[in-house]
């Protein structure tokens, strides 16, 4: 990227808009328009990558907490069920 690549996805949604709009005004030159675009991908892909980590971090999550939840195996009959299910 032509600057320092943006720290937070926020930033990159940002930075990423700009060069949308920029890109969709008339008034890119044709020796503008290849850094633009270059730098517009890689921003999708920085900001892909971040989104997949984050979403296997966030399930990674979820699947602990699923798992403290379950009773183990030795459980004595009659424990309370717990409803861990709160995306709903």
């Amino acid at each position: 990227m032509n600057k320092k690549a943006p720290e937070t996805y926020a930033e990159s949604i940002a930075r990423l808009r700009a060069l949308v709009d920029r890109l969709e005004s008339a008034q890119v030159d044709v020796d503008e328009l290849e850094s633009l675009m270059r730098e517009s991908v890689e921003l999708v892909a920085l900001c892909r990558t971040r989104l997949r980590s984050t979403q296997a971090s966030v399930d990674s999550l979820l699947s602990g907490l699923h798992q403290d939840a379950k009773p183990s195996a030795s459980a004595a009959a009659g424990t309370v069920e717990i409803d861990d299910d709160w995306t709903r």
